[in-house]
């Protein structure tokens, strides 16, 4: 949340204060109210004149004021950047922070701050308006489709970072102030069981600027005052008088959005008030599938009502259809009721209690239900049992009223469903039974019931996305926009410093995974369990990216692609696995499907090069176990590394593959796995085939975290969570074992980057690491072997800051001002997408765009020299960096 200032805080106790006082308000006449206005305009031309004087006099003393500086820096960026960043002689920090020197000085110009832009204008960092959305919802319905609507939303957009907060009383509004952010939605569905009025709903609204958001369930709305805070079940009535009070008309006006459900209601609401926020939208609910059940008929005919047992859902119809059936022999028709009943005494009868969710479809295939009674004294406003009785496939008897009968005449099937008025129920029942004993056993193997039972396909429409999210185009046309702004620095940038960011090919299912870990297993898919239970987790940004496979969505490269692109990245470092030896699915090459539709998206200018995760999976606890026995390994034979260059070989010939001097670019991830001798070969070998295919050898890069490579250039790629150093870790009894985001930067980093010439050829940051999702099982038939959830091997960050973030880019950063040869140009960021360990660049719900903004901004003040060396230029032999 975005600070506030004791200013801010004092004026909001007053608000507080003031809040829910309407009742005391005195209206001010016209003659005061226009003596009013004229007195604060005055006001305002006082204070504007002020306000400008002030400027003219800040400007010419900062003018007078420039230091000057010994480093290219660009003097045309915006001002914006520098917000709410101290600059010094030494490094950049926080505001608040103390004040720190070390052994990387930089000494910059302090900017002037006249032209300093509006952060929202600028910001793609969140859903809305910068700051993660937040739900305040006016409930205290404990029951119904109302509480149903609730906890879907909850359900569904908490896995994208949304935050919602019910609130039962005043009382719980005003502990929510504080919380309270302009452009927050308050979703009201009823006052009812509540102690807030019309009045107070619109004094919240107005004072903090919240969206108010109306979901319509009934006729509430419309229904006499004295029923506000008292249920009644006339709120369930169409013939009610439909002239709203005052105090609801100026509710509902002042509402940015009222949700319909139905046509049908819609339409009852707009004979008494028609506004441009009113938008009919069905509830988030079953996918439908429309398809015909009926079990074969042995000595009864079963008929289930899978409605609430009460006086509005046609309790009256019902017992007297229970009679009806009664006196057609006790035997013969039977009814199921699944939900809360007092059954006094009816032996055709059974009471099988409240069902949650799927679950009945296999208490209605349990009991061999062959029909479905939706019978109402009252309209219905959507209904989702009618959506389970959809789907059930079963032929359904319905009261001729409201939503139910608008969705019905929707399915186009007369014969299957049944309309009464009420008055000829027991007719239209009979109907019913012929149509059973007709059909009985038809679509007996259909297997949709089955596949309802386990998976809960729901149907999301698009305007709760617009409504807790920006829209997929414009979060599109902001990236464009920064990209538009900033691509001429960047393009200068890149002269000296070559940003990538890691890639990740997973996130789709390949047979490895599922022996590893479980049938369908991706770091995403265990992402959205883990969600459920760890609300800290961030996720992909929701109509941007969304929780995505990357072999089923062809738009999530390029966007890839084109977001990091527009915030300064040079190209991916793509992670790149081959091994020479999988029993499992006798590929070489994993993930290559992802890799190769990668080459083959539209790159331009975006430069990309592979990071060789030798590694073996055989026993890997990072990479699951098996109990059948396999082998993922690789053997570094002569013959082995042939085979492995001559497959990269096609990607290296690709136009975007980054090459130095003819040689491409080949980082080895895991050279601990290796002896000398095959690091050796493996570059001999590279070189051999690389010459035989037109270039002139292979660029071999060696991680330098466990060892130094005398030879190679080296990279050291961050965070070495597995160093035994004391100070990267917090001091804790169990596991997980924590990260100290701040003393890795401050302490971890300089000492362990001057271990060796090569290890710190190639710098990098880290923006995060928790690998808890990689190593998460969230059912019994997932877990995985022998050590459940696996809490023994987790690594967790904490501590870490957007402004420590910044800091370790000014520590790396500040590096590159004296660097000239094109290797140690190269910057890494880990990660772009490494989702299953947390270590992301790519925006996410719960962070929005501000950790790639972050990068941007430090990148864009990156300390560049006033000329760099050419001592490369005779290696490159003029053909350039990309040549």
């Amino acid at each position: 949340m975005v600070g506030r200032s004791n200013s801010d805080r004092q004026s909001r106790q007053g608000v507080r204060q003031n809040l829910f006082g309407h009742s005391e308000r005195k209206r001010l006449s016209s003659k005061s109210m226009r003596a009013g206005s004229i007195y604060r305009k005055r006001i305002l031309s006082a204070f504007l004149l002020g306000s400008f004087l002030l400027i003219i006099g800040q400007t010419v003393m900062i003018m007078n004021n420039r230091e000057t500086t010994n480093f290219f820096l660009r003097t045309d960026l915006p001002e914006r950047l520098f917000h709410n960043t101290h600059f010094s002689s030494g490094r950049p920090t926080a505001a608040g922070d103390e004040h720190r020197s070390d052994s990387y000085n930089v000494t910059r110009r302090t900017p002037s701050r006249r032209h300093q832009e509006h952060e929202k204008a600028l910001s793609c960092a969140s859903p809305i308006v910068g700051v993660r959305v937040r739900v305040f919802y006016v409930s205290e319905t404990q029951s119904g489709g109302s509480r149903k609507y609730i906890q879907d939303l909850i359900r569904h957009y908490s896995l994208y970072g949304i935050e919602f907060h019910r609130l039962s009383s005043k009382a719980a509004a005003l502990e929510a102030t504080d919380k309270f952010m302009e452009n927050d939605i308050l979703l009201v569905q009823y006052l009812l069981y509540t102690d807030f009025t019309f009045d107070d709903i619109y004094d919240l609204v107005e004072t903090y600027r919240l969206r108010l958001v109306v979901p319509i369930h009934d006729m509430y709305f419309l229904s006499d005052e004295s029923l506000e805070y008292e249920y009644d079940p006339i709120i369930h009535s169409a013939d009610q008088g439909k002239k709203l009070s005052a105090k609801q008309r100026l509710f509902l006006e002042k509402a940015d959005h009222i949700i319909f459900p139905s046509a049908y209601i819609y339409d009852v609401f707009r004979e008494a008030i028609e506004l441009k926020s009113m938008v009919v939208v069905p509830h988030i609910d079953q996918k439908l599938y429309r398809r015909t059940y009926i079990p074969a008929l042995k000595a009864n005919i079963n008929i289930g009502i899978i409605t609430e047992a009460s006086h509005t859902k046609g309790l009256g119809l019902l017992k007297k259809l229970y009679r009806y059936g009664r006196r057609k022999g006790t035997d013969r028709v039977k009814f199921f009721v699944y939900s809360k009943y007092d059954n006094k005494g009816e032996p055709n009868v059974f009471v099988r209690g409240e069902y949650m969710e799927n679950d009945i479809y296999r208490k209605l295939k349990q009991d061999k239900v062959h029909g479905l009674l939706f019978l109402n004294n009252y309209p219905e406003t959507y209904s989702y049992a009618l959506t389970k009785g959809i789907n059930s496939g079963l032929p359904i008897l319905y009261t001729n009223i409201g939503a139910i009968a608008d969705r019905v005449a929707a399915e186009n099937n007369t014969a299957k469903y049944i309309a009464t008025d009420n008055t000829d129920v027991t007719q239209k029942f009979d109907s019913l039974l012929t149509f059973i004993r007709k059909h009985a056993g038809l679509g007996e193997k259909d297997q949709t019931l089955s596949v309802l039972e386990k998976e809960n396909l729901v149907e999301i429409p698009v305007f709760y996305d617009s409504l807790f999210f920006r829209s997929a185009l414009d979060i599109i046309n902001c990236v464009q926009n920064n990209h538009n702004r900033f691509s001429k620095h960047f393009a200068e940038i890149h002269r000296h410093i070559q940003p990538y960011a890691i890639f990740f090919p997973q996130f789709h299912p390949i047979p490895e995974n599922n022996i590893n870990f479980y049938e369908g297993y991706t770091d995403m898919t265990n992402l959205v369990a883990a969600k459920l239970e760890d609300p800290s987790l961030l996720t992909p940004l929701k109509n941007l990216l969304g929780f995505y496979d990357l072999m089923q969505n062809n738009e999530i490269i390029p966007r890839q692609i084109q977001v990091a692109k527009s915030y300064g990245i040079a190209g991916f470092a793509i992670y790149y696995y081959w091994f020479s030896d999988n029993s499992v699915s006798q590929k070489n090459m994993v993930f290559q499907e992802v890799i190769d539709r990668f080459f083959e998206t539209v790159l331009k200018d975006f430069s990309v090069f592979f990071v060789y995760c030798n590694e073996a999976w055989t026993k890997n606890v990072a990479f699951g176990t098996h109990k059948g026995g396999y082998t993922i390994a690789n053997n570094y034979t002569a013959e082995n590394i042939r085979m492995n260059m001559l497959n990269l070989v096609k990607y290296f010939k690709h136009q975007n593959y980054r090459k130095i001097g003819n040689r491409p670019l080949f980082f080895l991830h895991h050279p601990h796995e290796m002896t000398d001798t095959e690091i050796q070969l493996l570059k001999a070998v590279g070189d051999s085939v690389m010459r035989e295919n037109g270039f002139y050898g292979i660029e071999l890069i060696v991680d330098g975290r466990e060892g130094t490579y005398p030879g190679f250039p080296g990279y050291y790629l961050h965070a070495n969570y597995k160093s035994p150093k004391s100070t990267v870790f917090m001091k804790t009894s169990t596991r997980p074992q924590h990260i100290d985001y701040k003393a890795y930067v401050r302490k971890f980093l300089p000492k362990e980057e001057k271990l060796g010439d090569n290890s710190s050829t190639i710098n990098s940051v880290f923006t995060n690491f928790d690998n808890t999702v990689r190593f998460y099982a969230h059912d019994e038939d997932r877990q995985f072997e022998g050590v459940g959830n696996k809490a023994m091997f987790m690594t967790r960050t904490q501590g870490r800051k957007v402004a420590l973030f910044k800091e370790f880019l000014d520590v790396q950063l500040v590096k590159y001002s004296q660097k000239s040869d094109p290797i140690s140009q190269i910057f890494l960021i880990n990660a772009w997408n490494e989702w299953g360990e947390q270590m992301v660049l790519e925006p996410s719900n719960e962070e929005g765009f501000t950790y790639l903004e972050a990068f941007q901004e430090r990148l864009l003040l990156a300390p560049l020299s006033d000329s760099v060396h050419r001592s490369a230029s005779s290696r490159l032999g003029g053909r350039g960096i990309h040549s």
